[in-house]
C-alpha cells in the first residue's frame, strides 16, 4: 500500500509541475507578445514567435498529451504522436529564436 501511495504522490507532483510549466510558459509567451507589439521589429517578431512556440505551445501540448494518456483517451503508443508534435514545436521555436539573433535589420 505504501508503494501505491508514493506512486500517486509522484504522479500528482509530476502533473502539478507540468501544469506549472505550462502556466509559466504561457506567461513568458504573453510577455514576448507584449514585447513584439511594443517594439515592432523583425528581430522581436521572430524572438517572440520562438518563445511562444518553445515556452507556450510546447508545454501546453505536452500537458494536454499527458492528460489524454492519463485519462485513457489515447494509448501509450499514440503518445508518440504527441511527443512528435512537442519536439516539432520546440525545434521550430529554437530555429525562430536563433534566426532572430543572427538577422540584421
Amino acid at each position: 500500500m505504501t508503494g501505491l501511495l508514493s506512486y500517486a504522490a509522484v504522479e500528482l507532483a509530476t502533473l502539478a509541475l507540468a501544469a506549472g510549466s505550462a502556466i509559466v510558459g504561457l506567461f513568458i509567451a504573453g510577455l514576448a507578445l507584449r514585447g513584439v507589439l511594443r517594439d515592432r521589429t523583425r528581430k522581436m517578431l521572430f524572438l517572440s514567435a520562438g518563445m511562444i512556440l518553445l515556452f507556450g505551445a510546447a508545454y501546453l501540448t505536452a500537458l494536454v498529451g499527458s492528460a489524454l494518456v492519463r485519462f485513457h483517451v489515447i494509448s501509450l503508443l499514440q503518445q508518440n504522436y504527441v511527443l512528435l508534435v512537442v519536439r516539432a514545436l520546440q525545434f521550430t521555436g529554437l530555429l525562430s529564436i536563433a534566426y532572430s539573433l543572427v538577422i540584421d535589420e
